[in-house]
């Protein structure tokens, strides 16, 4: 059999003292056989949070949970979104009874993207702020939807209703509305159709410390770099030649279809990911609040303003992580 998938990962602490994020690549299937025979996989990765040891049992918590979720009823001919739902929320309620069981625990939660790839064929699911980009003919898009404060706030610079160095300095940019913490999931992204993959692709999945360099760096090294270990590698080594202060443990995982058939199709748009109902009105919801906060904090006195970037390169994370949780109480609709 021809070698289908090439996979590289690599991972960096940045300035933490511990690595709180997590990953898995397996069969799903929970053969033994090796990665270059499979053509089909499983991918999880996990970005905790909590503080010392919690983070770090948070987000293994969520990556073991799914991923014997998925290989205990794992088959091609599955309903593969209902597999991955029912995954994610296992993941959920196993995150639950650690917090039952260990107080110390208490506050713990995770990001999560898991995917299966059958072949050519894509199916994921996302919680949080981790990342899940495609890699086409040179431009870098991100696939999956992003749970947090700071995206909703970037979306509203381009609707207007905020400037770009308000949005890049608004407070709590980093917190997310919806994590894997036990309670109940707020959003969801979870596409109900499958993601044609084609020979070439380059599949890229990454915790948000990633996020110190831009999309147009990703390109450029993943221009530079071969196989797929060489730019995993070349992710988190221009990272940390960014030197961002407070910077996050930055995880990726790559994943490179070599095998299939380059598409015939002409059309190049590459489809973004749908989001959810659910995640749609969490959006409006979340929308009329940061006007009104956005109204109120903007009239106010200046406050100490954080560095603005250039515009080519995301924020990094504010110095704590724990600042994601602070959201919590916002209900899901």
């Amino acid at each position: 059999m021809n070698k289908f998938y090439d996979i590289g990962t690599s991972d960096i602490l940045g300035s933490r003292g511990n690595q709180e994020d997590s990953y898995i690549v397996t069969d799903p299937g929970a053969s033994n056989e090796a990665f270059d025979t499979l053509d089909h996989l499983l991918v999880v990765l996990a970005d905790g949070v909590g503080g010392e040891a919690a983070g770090e049992v948070a987000s293994k918590t969520v990556t073991n949970c799914f991923s014997r979720t998925i290989q205990s009823a794992y088959s091609s001919s599955n309903n593969i979104p209902k597999l991955l739902n029912n995954a994610l929320h296992g993941a959920n309620q196993a995150v639950a009874r650690a917090i039952s069981e260990n107080s110390d625990y208490e506050g713990m939660a995770s990001t999560l993207v898991g995917a299966l790839l059958i072949r050519d064929r894509l199916y994921w699911v996302s919680v949080g702020d981790s990342h899940l980009y495609l890699i086409r003919d040179g431009s870098c898009i991100k696939l999956n939807a992003d749970h947090s404060l700071g995206a909703i706030m970037d979306r509203n610079v381009d609707t207007g209703l905020v400037s770009k160095s308000q949005a890049v300095n608004a407070p709590n940019r980093n917190m997310l509305y919806s994590c894997v913490m036990g309670e109940e999931l707020a959003a969801i992204d979870l596409p109900k159709k499958e993601f044609s993959l084609q020979k070439g692709d380059r599949l890229l999945f990454s915790s948000d410390g990633l996020d110190s360099i831009s999309s147009r760096d990703i390109s450029r090294i993943s221009a530079n770099d071969g196989s797929a270990q060489h730019f995993a590698v070349a992710l988190t080594a221009a990272v940390e030649k960014a030197d961002k202060p407070n910077q996050d443990n930055t995880m990726v995982v790559v994943v490179d279809i070599v095998g299939g058939n380059k598409s015939q199709n002409d059309e190049k748009t590459v489809p973004t990911a749908k989001k959810s109902r659910k995640t749609l009105i969490m959006t409006i919801i979340l929308f009329i609040i940061l006007a009104i906060f956005a109204l109120y904090y903007f009239q106010q006195p200046a406050p100490h303003k954080q560095s603005e970037s250039n515009a080519e390169t995301p924020i990094p994370k504010n110095n704590e992580k724990d600042d994601k949780l602070k959201l919590k109480s916002i209900p899901g609709s």
